[in-house]
């Protein structure tokens, strides 16, 4: 099996992220073998990374970890991308004003509006 490459990440919104670690998590099951380790999971989804989501983590990569001899791990590199997008305080506050004004349109399917709600709720 070969995986599909994800799309470059560019830190646009959350649903880029999200989408992003999913593609990579794909990636990472299908081949276990070659992903065994955070290290291999990190270095591997880096190549994937544009504009300043690149530059930020690859300043903070080589001052941070690379000057140690170490890699962070897969959740800390998904955290620190999300991190990004808005710092944590406010990202929450948004989420849970989105989820408090959450409304299910007209035509929406109910499970589409629950992936929304549950997207929303992973925030808060």
């Amino acid at each position: 099996l070969k995986p599909k490459s994800p799309p470059e990440y560019r830190g646009k919104n959350l649903k880029e992220h999200r989408e992003f670690c999913r593609s990579c998590e794909v990636a990472f099951r299908l081949l276990p073998e070659e992903f065994t380790i955070d290290d291999d999971k990190v270095i591997w989804a880096m190549q994937y990374l544009g504009g300043d989501p690149r530059e930020l983590w690859y300043a903070h990569y080589e001052h941070s970890f690379e000057a140690l001899g170490t890699t962070p791990s897969w959740t800390y590199f998904k955290q620190y991308l999300l991190d990004l997008l808005a710092d944590p305080i406010n990202r929450s506050l948004d989420a849970a004003t989105a989820h408090a004004q959450a409304l299910q349109r007209k035509d929406q399917p109910v499970r589409s509006f629950a992936t929304y709600l549950e997207v929303i709720e992973e925030q808060l």
